[in-house]
């Protein structure tokens, strides 16, 4: 028998719940960080428990809910938000403000803000009594968490699917005052009948494997919850930081043209010897125009950096006015990259040969968690798969162009 929406609570809403109630008064701040599969409830349970503690709360509370982007905070958390409430019949549309600008909900003299990271400068942050991170691996800096978090009282909560095995939010596992939860879809009894029939359909059964749909790595986080890693992944072992280095003497520009569906991408990437690399996404959006291109890519060409490496699959180069030539053109020193048969692994193999380092940023983090080996027939081959590459094959022209040599004598 499925419970009643109105008054059932979650696993991790009770963990909250109790936590909240025993930290009260005593000055300490806890951390409580929910993580586990596709439709466990996380983010309901979290919906339910800052409700009720506004409701039934004898002063003002203010909390503020955060994700990578404002569009994504307003368009998944504030909507489950609201969903979570519509099902409990508490909803109350006059209690909702700016919600196509900085959405915020007040609850008696408690306010809920919604936010997005890319709308905050990475030293910015408020006082605030709890804060709550939505899909916290995804676009979420130490540096952002550490300012945001240091100006919260009460309470910092944060959840995830686990399609990591390492971010820096693992590290605080076993700290004092933090606590991890873990839960399924399995823990959620409103999940509906065919998201759980999808969901298991992932696991490596005879069954779902002759029927095309298992998929171990997300069986293990969309169905256990549990951290892994995709197969194949061509880097799978980056060092993930905060800045860019400052006394990287080396640096230039590479650059992936995208038009209309994929985006042009720009990576910032340096060499220190012996064979580290230093990457940084610049430009992440499609951009088809050369005005457009210039006013985007212009500013990159500052503190030393004087050259960049492009894709000489320029979608315009027979035009008058090619991507690069336009550039050329306006003053910036971009070069078309040499392509021949192999380029593509020989600037791999050079990468594979360096330890990366690369500045976290949510398209980063997905291409790197994405980007495989080709397979056929399930036998992986010694080519990339053409997807989740753009900041890659970016970061590739400008190694093979720049830093190739340098790599091999290292070596």
């Amino acid at each position: 028998m499925t419970p009643n929406p109105v008054t059932y609570r979650g696993k991790t809403y009770k963990v909250k719940m109790y936590l909240y109630q025993l930290y009260d008064g005593s000055g300490a701040v806890v951390r409580i960080f929910d993580e586990g599969s596709s439709r466990s409830g996380k983010t309901f349970d979290t919906a339910d428990f800052l409700y009720d503690i506004c409701a039934s709360s004898s002063v003002p509370l203010k909390i503020y809910c955060y994700r990578a982007t404002l569009q994504d905070c307003k368009e998944k958390t504030l909507d489950d938000f609201r969903k979570k409430l519509q099902l409990r019949g508490v909803y109350d549309s006059d209690c909702m403000r700016g919600e196509n600008i900085l959405p915020e909900y007040r609850i008696k003299d408690s306010v809920i803000r919604f936010r997005g990271l890319d709308k905050m400068d990475v030293k910015e942050g408020h006082d605030c009594d709890i804060v709550y991170f939505n899909e916290m691996l995804d676009g979420v800096s130490r540096a952002q968490f550490d300012n945001i978090t240091m100006r919260c009282t009460r309470m910092v909560i944060g959840d995830w699917n686990p399609k990591y095995t390492e971010h820096w939010a693992f590290h605080m596992e076993g700290a004092p005052d933090t606590i991890f939860t873990h839960t399924t879809y399995k823990d959620n009894p409103f999940c509906p009948a065919g998201v759980r029939r999808t969901i298991e359909g992932y696991e490596p059964t005879p069954e779902n494997i002759a029927a095309g749909t298992a998929d171990e790595w997300r069986w293990k986080v969309y169905g256990l919850g549990v951290r892994a890693a995709q197969e194949g992944l061509i880097f799978p072992d980056i060092d993930w930081i905060d800045e860019f280095p400052e006394d990287i003497e080396r640096v230039v520009l590479g650059l992936d043209f995208g038009f209309t569906a994929d985006p042009t991408a720009c990576v910032r990437v340096g060499f220190r010897t012996p064979n580290h690399l230093y990457l940084q996404e610049l430009i992440y959006q499609p951009i088809d125009d050369t005005s457009k291109l210039y006013t985007a890519l212009s500013p990159h060409f500052t503190n030393g950096v004087s050259r960049c490496y492009a894709d000489s699959a320029d979608k315009y180069a027979k035009s008058p006015e090619s991507m690069i030539t336009a550039m050329r053109i306006k003053g910036l020193t971009v070069i078309p990259v040499r392509k021949y048969p192999g380029s593509v692994m020989d600037g791999i193999t050079s990468m594979k040969g360096c330890k990366i380092h690369c500045v976290r940023s949510r398209n980063m983090q997905i291409e790197a968690n994405s980007y495989v080996w080709e397979t056929v027939n399930g036998i992986a081959i010694n080519y990339p798969h053409d997807e989740f590459n753009h900041l890659w094959d970016a970061a590739r022209y400008a190694v093979q162009s720049e830093f190739k040599d340098l790599i091999q004598i290292a070596a």
